[in-house]
């Protein structure tokens, strides 16, 4: 047998080899995923570009005309009815529901294709995830006008496959996303449950349309699993953290003793405080255990009305306060406008009440105006001679070191929580593939 002939032979029988079926029975029910149809669907565009290239225009493309293999390749039949150039044979009308308009008019070019082929895409993805993407393309390419069918059979196969391979316009997303929330906004029950779930599976970084499903307790519980872990780790940071931010009172207090003239009393008052809380954040930051955040909100407004206390209410215990609120507010738990607000709460009234309490008589003032100046003379500042300046420097120094060492691992701590999220992100974007 020659070479040729035996080529010839091969050729014949792998020809003869996939076994096709019209794509309609191919793709009947749930069989094949959806990257498997448009997959099969380009294959099927680029054979009408092929027809295209010649100036062949099929005209009665339908679902039972493309005949998808068992590798998901794809052969269009059905040419009777095509419109051939320089072929005088008469073209038998084409009515079915995939003709373009514009054929019982006798207009006939390759636009007349593109507008069956986004008829039978349209059918592929009805009923499947949002997938905005694949609207527009079938919206474009079925247009009622020829002239607004600006794709070719090429390059609205091309356009598929880019979606199957995961391109995806982000900017459409997010802007069908934005419209979605606000209607989940406007909307009570399952229809805003609805709204923000669409708007999530467009643009998955989203927040307020996941808080909206998160409120609704109808977030999938993977998801609300990364929420609490996400939580948990922030929490156990945080706490974390602010040890390090007591370290600074427990610096003042040795300082304190060391300096005081008979204040001894407040030192250690100090001292029991400041290892209250460190105390309580370790339960969070070390063990499994979570406590109610009031007992962070009151164990530190009482070592803040202490501060007021001993070192008048509008000197230094003004700074720690909004120290302690910018830590508690960084935390997790924190998160709720009702705890918000008890916190600043408590923590004003730790300065405001000592101050009250002077001005009633019931404690000994701290200031006191002399000939319109203002001297303070409060139990923090009865120190040997010369004490004073060097603890109000050693003040300034803490309160200033530890806003900054606060600042740096909060920012530490959210810059990690990104990389995850944006890590969370790339994965959701990789799963959309067949969406």
């Amino acid at each position: 047998m020659l070479a040729s002939e035996r080529e010839a032979l091969i050729r014949a029988r792998l020809a003869d080899a996939p076994h096709r079926v019209p794509l309609s029975t191919a793709f009947a029910g749930s069989r094949g995923r959806l990257g498997q149809r448009l997959r099969a669907f380009a294959a099927a565009c680029f054979v009408i570009e092929r027809a295209h290239a010649a100036g062949i225009v099929h005209r009665d493309l339908r679902p039972t005309t493309i005949l998808i293999g068992e590798l998901w390749d794809a052969e269009v039949i059905g040419w009777g009815s095509a419109f051939v150039p320089n072929d005088s044979s008469p073209l038998r009308p084409v009515t079915t529901p995939y003709a373009a308009p514009e054929l019982a008019s006798g207009i006939i070019d390759a636009r007349a294709d593109v507008y069956s082929l986004g008829k039978i895409l349209a059918e592929l993805v009805e009923g499947q995830s949002v997938s905005p993407e694949l609207e527009l393309l079938c919206a474009v390419a079925t247009s009622f006008e020829p002239a607004k069918r600006v794709l070719t059979a090429r390059q609205l196969g091309e356009a598929v496959l880019g979606f199957v391979e995961g391109e995806r316009d982000w900017q459409l997303r997010k802007s069908l996303a934005a419209s979605h929330l606000a209607n989940a906004r406007a909307a009570v029950d399952d229809a805003a449950v609805a709204e923000a779930s669409i708007a999530l599976r467009l643009d998955p970084t989203l927040r307020p349309a996941a808080d909206v499903l998160i409120r609704a307790g109808r977030m999938p519980d993977e998801i609300l699993q990364l929420v609490a872990i996400e939580e948990n780790y922030g929490l156990r940071d945080s706490a974390r953290i602010a040890i390090w931010a007591y370290v600074g009172y427990l610096l003042f207090a040795p300082a304190f003793l060391w300096f005081a003239s008979g204040e001894h009393g407040y030192a250690l008052a100090l001292l029991v405080l400041v290892a209250l809380n460190i105390g309580l954040l370790a339960i969070h930051g070390y063990t499994e255990r979570r406590l109610s955040e009031i007992w962070f909100v009151l164990a530190n407004a009482a070592l803040i009305a202490l501060i007021a206390r001993v070192s008048s209410p509008f000197l230094l215990a003004p700074g720690i306060a909004a120290l302690t609120a910018t830590a508690l507010g960084m935390s997790p738990t924190y998160l709720r406008p009702p705890i918000v607000v008890t916190m600043i709460a408590c923590l004003t009234l730790a300065i405001i009440l000592p101050w009250l309490a002077e001005i009633a008589g019931v404690l000994s003032p701290t200031m006191h105006v002399v000939k319109e100046t203002l001297v303070f003379a409060a139990p923090a500042l009865h120190l040997r001679e010369g004490a004073q300046i060097v603890l109000l420097v050693f003040y300034v120094v803490t309160l200033i070191a530890s806003a900054g060492w606060l600042a740096y691992s909060l920012m530490y701590r959210e810059r990690r929580l990104r990389y995850r999220t944006y890590l969370q992100l790339w994965q959701m974007r990789e799963n959309l593939l067949d969406r």
